[in-house]
């Protein structure tokens, strides 16, 4: 009967362990994590690919397009511990991060594909924003931004849609302060369209 008692009083600390574990927070209140390009047409676009919004318990709210400029879709859910272990792992500490690791000029190579950012607060420092293709990140935020652009692309449960226009608007200021997206003549012409 003691060792019966035994394996149940386990079993239920082993529960309470793992559902302990699954409530854990992140140690960012706020993620936002975007992809996006300037598209050159008759007119000139700021596109934003993709979106996905992280509160502190791991909830995320996606904007996503399947195809290039098509209708934007929208979804909801909970990440997994591995990602939120992961989330935490890479901002732990401030500053570890440049705030631009996009091409430049010099860099004598053409780009052609999205521009990301990690956009997160947390509790004890300032908004922090890091800007970045790719081929010239740091490898902690390569595997960051894959296994989240994999959420963002088998996401299933889907969502009315939200509003993504106010946080457009802060990307499509940041991204021009930080870096020269398109030719200086259009940049300028941007500042006045984009930025009131």
């Amino acid at each position: 009967m003691k060792s019966f008692i035994t394996i149940i009083f386990l079993f239920a600390f082993m529960a309470c362990n793992q559902k302990k574990k699954h409530t854990s927070l992140l140690i960012t209140d706020d993620l936002k994590y975007s992809a996006y390009s300037w598209h050159l047409d008759d007119t000139i676009l700021f596109y934003l690919a993709h979106y996905i919004d992280i509160d502190k318990n791991g909830h995320y709210l996606i904007m996503r397009h399947d195809t290039f400029m098509d209708k934007p879709k929208y979804f909801e859910g909970d990440i997994n511990d591995t990602l939120k272990n992961l989330i935490n792992k890479t901002f732990v500490v401030d500053g570890n991060f440049e705030v631009d690791y996009s091409s430049k000029p010099e860099d004598n190579f053409i780009y052609d594909g999205f521009t990301y950012c990690f956009d997160y607060k947390k509790a004890d420092s300032n908004d922090r924003k890091i800007q970045f293709i790719p081929e010239k990140s740091p490898e902690q935020i390569i595997i960051l931004s894959q296994f989240i652009d994999t959420l963002i692309y088998s996401a299933t449960s889907r969502r009315e849609s939200f509003n993504t226009e106010d946080y457009k608007k802060e990307l499509i200021k940041f991204a021009l302060q930080i870096s020269e997206p398109l030719p200086k003549p259009i940049h300028a012409n941007l500042k006045s369209d984009y930025i009131k």
